[in-house]
């Protein structure tokens, strides 16, 4: 949903839109520091365990990815079960068509949003995943 000065729109707003826009541009710098802010503080309040999956890396290597997230559940499985499921064709429902590339963010916000994902995760990694296993063995 966006809002142009005449009306309300539900559906993909045009490129047009995005490109030299200062209200997107203030959106896009506010919306990656609350998402970091979010992330950091959710993970020092809590003690439970935290995996981090992002679409890319769904999109990249699927199975890799479901692999990840089974060892996180402590999910008991055996891979060729699993490499079995992606073969058949029950998945086939899931994959949508290509759709032509979109990309609403100028060089200079990609970079922004670049930036500070690499900050996060280098954070994210460094700071907690130790911490994560850790509390994870203790548990046990």
């Amino acid at each position: 949903m966006y809002k142009t000065e005449e009306k309300i729109h539900v559906a993909n707003p045009p490129v047009r839109y995005f490109r030299n826009n200062p209200r997107w541009n203030n959106s896009i710098r506010g919306e990656v520091n609350y998402w970091t802010n979010l992330i950091k503080g959710t993970l020092s309040k809590t003690n439970k365990p935290l995996l981090i999956v992002t679409y890319e890396d769904i999109k990249s290597n699927t199975t890799r990815e479901v692999f990840r997230m089974l060892d996180f559940l402590n999910v008991e499985y055996s891979a060729e079960e699993i490499i079995e499921k992606f073969k058949d064709d029950q998945l086939t429902m899931f994959k949508r068509p290509k759709v032509r590339d979109f990309d609403p963010y100028t060089p200079p916000q990609r970079d922004r949003v670049r930036i500070r994902l690499k900050q996060l995760s280098t954070s994210l990694h460094h700071k907690t995943m130790v911490e994560i296993i850790k509390r994870y063995l203790l548990e046990l």
